[in-house]
């Protein structure tokens, strides 16, 4: 039972931080640094920030909306830190379980936009917005994303094979 309770702890904690946490600090970012009125609304179970980004802010814009996936790797190795130090039950389980569910949120977010990008904008987010808006030639999109996915897959593999070495030791420290 205390496992099943660790186990929705963690998933509990990883998508309310995934669904609605991530999305209220891109809606803080938006109105500081682009100064911008920002509509909060639930699109199902994930609140949704809603905001212009002014034609002249391209950086401005490409920081607010890639707040959530900077919030996500700083959240993703704040929890690796700490399921290095810990060696407990209770908290290893909801702290993989919340690695698990940011690491897989920035892998759909990257493959949605790589998608979108490869298949000429089909499917909308604001960081394809914002690139259709910049005024980059489509091949100059594909370059930008495509090396931000690289740098972002070979982050999620680093990620990993971190995760792949501490895994062991909580592994071991059940056994006992």
């Amino acid at each position: 039972m205390k496992k099943i309770i660790n186990l929705l702890a963690g998933l509990f904690t990883g998508l309310l931080f995934v669904l609605v946490i991530n999305q209220f600090l891109q809606g803080a970012a938006a109105s500081v640094l682009l100064n911008q009125k920002v509509n909060y609304f639930f699109s199902g179970i994930k609140l949704v920030s809603s905001f212009q980004i002014p034609q002249d802010s391209f950086a401005g814009g490409l920081i607010v909306i890639l707040i959530p996936i900077i919030v996500s790797f700083l959240l993703t190795e704040i929890t690796m830190v700490i399921l290095s130090k810990r060696n407990d039950d209770k908290t290893n389980i909801p702290l993989v379980i919340f690695i698990l569910i940011n690491t897989g949120y920035i892998i759909l977010y990257i493959i949605i936009t790589v998608i979108s990008i490869l298949f000429n904008n089909s499917l909308q987010n604001n960081f394809i917005i914002l690139l259709t808006d910049s005024g980059f030639t489509y091949n100059q999109q594909l370059i930008f994303i495509l090396a931000a996915a690289v740098l972002f897959f070979g982050y999620l593999n680093f990620v990993l094979k971190r995760m792949k070495r501490s895994l062991p030791a909580i592994i071991e420290n059940k056994k006992k």
